[in-house]
């Protein structure tokens, strides 16, 4: 994986050959999904087409979201493919019940992940306290791994009250 930088720092280049790359995994899982059951398309989704959208996705995905709506187009295409959805079915539910972000989402996970970890406890305390809709599903994805975050942050906060 690398990342393509213009002459004018916008980061069109990039994205362009994330979809072109995404969009050939979506052409392989089209011809294997016959094959394969549920669990095992998502395994090949998160193996195949996730990195591509999480390597330094705060850095080029931090940009104006129309410059991302070719990629979000085939992520949900892919994403339909995995449970045998038709092809205008609505993808919201989809990436909730296989327990999914889209690209957005992720790029809103990251960045606030990324402040969580470089900034005081306190300040993220109260930020996780504030957060939207993607934590929470992102505590559905991975159980525990925020709330251990938090419960320890509690825990240094009190014990730098006493």
């Amino acid at each position: 994986m690398s990342s393509l930088i213009a002459h004018d720092l916008s980061w069109k280049h990039h994205i362009i050959k994330v979809t072109s790359k995404i969009s050939k995994l979506r052409g392989i899982m089209v011809r294997v999904r016959h094959y394969l059951p549920i669990r095992t398309l998502q395994t090949v989704y998160n193996a195949m087409v996730y990195p591509y959208l999480c390597y330094c996705n705060v850095v080029w995905a931090s940009i104006y979201p129309c410059r991302l709506d070719a990629l979000y187009k085939v992520q949900k295409k892919i994403i339909r493919i995995i449970p045998f959805s038709k092809y205008q079915q609505v993808t919201r539910q989809l990436f909730i019940s296989l327990q999914l972000l889209n690209i957005y989402e992720l790029n809103s996970y990251q960045i606030g992940l990324y402040s969580c970890i470089h900034t005081p406890r306190e300040a993220c305390l109260v930020l996780s306290q504030t957060i939207s809709h993607w934590i929470i599903l992102f505590i559905n994805i991975i159980p525990g791994l925020l709330e251990n975050f938090i419960w320890n942050s509690k825990e240094q906060i009190m014990e730098d009250s006493l």
